[in-house]
């Protein structure tokens, strides 16, 4: 039978042997929680110039339709015909709600209820007044 010496010698083994593994499984988890990090930030970096790119594209085609909406490029003659004519019923649409703004039922259409569109006034959809 073990004495008392051979049973502490063998705790004392066995717990310096689990304080190892921990501290490995430790340092182990430590980088890939890093690594998580490390990956979600690129990603969100990604995102970033994603949106980015896409608010450039959105500037080109405005840019390219204004100066160009008279006489596109055959290849783009629909999607400026499509926007003027989203433009026209933008117009009809602010026209008859201008009409019930004055109209008789004015009184239940506030003055800050009429639209307010960023790109007329300012060019920032975050100036403060846009309804988006």
């Amino acid at each position: 039978m073990a004495d008392f010496s051979e049973i502490k010698k063998k705790i004392l083994e066995t717990a310096s042997q689990v304080a190892d593994a921990s501290v490995d499984l430790y340092k182990k988890a430590e980088g890939k929680s890093k690594a998580v990090v490390k990956s979600t930030k690129l990603l969100s970096d990604i995102s970033s110039e994603q949106v980015a790119i896409k608010r450039l594209y959105a500037e080109i085609g405005k840019t390219y339709y204004e100066t160009h909406k008279l006489f596109p490029e055959p290849e783009l003659e629909g999607f400026c015909n499509e926007i003027t004519a989203a433009n026209e019923r933008i117009a009809i649409l602010r026209a008859a709600r201008e009409e019930l703004r004055t109209g008789d039922d004015a009184d239940f259409i506030e003055e800050d209820d009429v639209d307010h569109d960023c790109e007329d006034h300012c060019g920032d959809h975050d100036c403060g007044e846009c309804k988006e």
